[in-house]
């Protein structure tokens, strides 16, 4: 805190603040997969209290795939199946 202080920044605008869905983020470089549009999207359906169901009964298109053989996340057993009940 006392770097910031000696700096004249105020960390809580980068804790607090409220970001736009474009800016520019310092992770933004770091590709995990999932897409940024997808987080986006989700974070619009949390704001709406919408939830998104198991990718295991069906892709939500969230960008993973690229990186998988073949293209698909669920051919064969790679992760368990979850019934539709």
């Amino acid at each position: 805190m006392e770097a910031f202080k000696e700096c004249g920044i105020d960390p809580e605008f980068y804790a607090y603040r409220k970001r736009a869905l474009d800016e520019i983020l310092p992770w933004d470089f770091i590709d995990a997969g999932v897409s940024k549009e997808y987080l986006i999207k989700e974070y619009q359906r949390a704001m709406e209290c919408i939830l998104t169901k198991d990718c295991r009964l069906g892709c939500t298109a969230c960008g993973i795939t690229k990186y998988l053989e073949g293209g698909a996340c669920f051919n064969g057993a790679i992760f368990n199946k979850v019934s539709k009940n």
